[in-house]
């Protein structure tokens, strides 16, 4: 049989102070059994102890008894709000562009925040900054294929991996035109750079396209999409301090459409992130202390229906909605000797709800008992 586990780290889980974490050995995926021949990280997750599926041909996952969007899911720092492809049979991320995959379970490092049950950290490969590679794969309903190689040798390197379904070429070899005219594909896109500047800074820019198109001829078309960027600069100070700065923009959408003549009916939703991030970390003889900040400027537009004249359906536009999250950090790994350590930390957070935007308040039974109107930039609540 195929034992599926962590990579392997040798006593780490007794030594090392840091609790309810698991590493994902990326060439260990070759060797366990895939669906419909694509390798899944999401999948294999799942297999691990306390991490249970969100059901068959889901990618959802619960860790803990925690709900399926208490997981904090970050790609290269950026929040990935929708993780999976064709309604969770495949997940966003190409196994082909990650390098590393990190899962806490419990015990999240003070740098986390903003979800209860668990972090899904993926970084994607760097690149090779030696040679040219490229690789691929063809399976029974996608192909995927990647080239990575330097930029200037020993100095910098790319990485590019594209994959597609075709299964809406099947669908096209149908005799039957209600299939035939049918929709039913994705695609994603993963890019990385870096480049050594001089000894002590080094940037790093990624990007993440995905998109899933899903229809039926004359009936309705479905679509969603997660577009990623991430720009970081990493500069050392000394031999102990470091930093790292990131700017971050993420963006999620959604779109329905039902294709008929007399209603014409759409309707979106957005999500759309601006993150700033300052890490700093740092290192002497018996301490490893991490601090920093970060800005997440949120805008979301929670529903946008468009309809014809001769619809039924009235048109609706929810307002849109901006809230600035903000959070400070610090932790340390204190190691007393060789048989005790110490890891603690605390982080700070808070949420504020902008302008511009009507807001009310309202009784039990829904009754308006004020309202106010709040102009661009502007404060309306704080939370901390």
């Amino acid at each position: 049989g195929i034992v599926i586990r962590a990579k392997d780290r040798k006593n780490e889980n007794v030594k090392s102070a840091q609790m309810g974490l698991e590493k994902i050995d990326m060439k260990a995926l070759n060797s366990i059994p895939v669906l419909l021949g694509e390798k899944d990280i999401l999948k294999t997750i799942q297999l691990l102890p306390g991490v249970k599926s969100g059901g068959e041909g889901n990618t959802g996952f619960y860790v803990r008894g925690g709900a399926a969007d208490q997981n904090l899911i970050i790609l290269d720092e950026a929040v990935v709000y929708n993780s999976s492809h064709l309604l969770g049979f495949f997940s966003t991320f190409n196994a082909d562009a990650i390098k590393d995959v990190s899962l806490y379970k419990g015990g999240m490092p003070a740098q986390y925040g903003g979800r209860l049950s668990s972090v899904l950290d993926v970084k994607m490969d760097d690149g090779n900054n030696k040679e040219f590679k490229f690789q691929g794969g063809i399976g029974l309903i996608a192909s995927r294929l990647k080239a990575e190689g330097p930029i200037v040798k020993d100095k910098g390197s790319f990485m590019v991996s594209f994959r597609r379904t075709y299964i809406d070429l099947f669908l096209q070899a149908s005799p039957d035109s209600s299939i035939n005219g049918s929709t039913l594909n994705f695609y994603d896109i993963n890019a990385k750079a870096n480049y050594k500047i001089n000894d002590k800074n080094t940037i790093y820019i990624s990007g993440y396209f995905g998109k899933d198109n899903i229809g039926v001829k004359d009936l309705f078309e479905n679509n969603w999409g997660n577009v990623t960027t991430t720009f970081r600069l990493n500069h050392i100070f000394n031999d102990r301090l470091f930093s790292n700065t990131s700017l971050i923009y993420n963006n999620y959408n959604y779109t329905v459409r039902l294709l008929n003549d007399v209603t014409n009916f759409k309707a979106t939703s957005l999500v759309r992130d601006f993150n700033f991030k300052e890490d700093f970390q740092y290192f002497s003889n018996k301490h490893t202390l991490r601090f920093g900040l970060n800005a997440t400027h949120h805008r979301i537009s929670p529903i946008d229906i468009t309809t014809s004249q001769e619809s039924q359906v009235n048109p609706l536009t929810q307002e849109k909605r901006y809230g600035l999250e903000t959070a400070v950090y610090i932790s340390d790994e204190w190691a007393v000797n060789q048989k005790l350590n110490f890891l603690y930390g605390a982080r700070l957070a808070a949420f504020s709800l902008l302008g511009p935007g009507n807001f009310g308040s309202y009784d039990a039974a829904g009754n308006i008992l004020s309202s106010e109107k709040v102009s661009d930039g502007k404060f309306y609540r704080n939370y901390l």
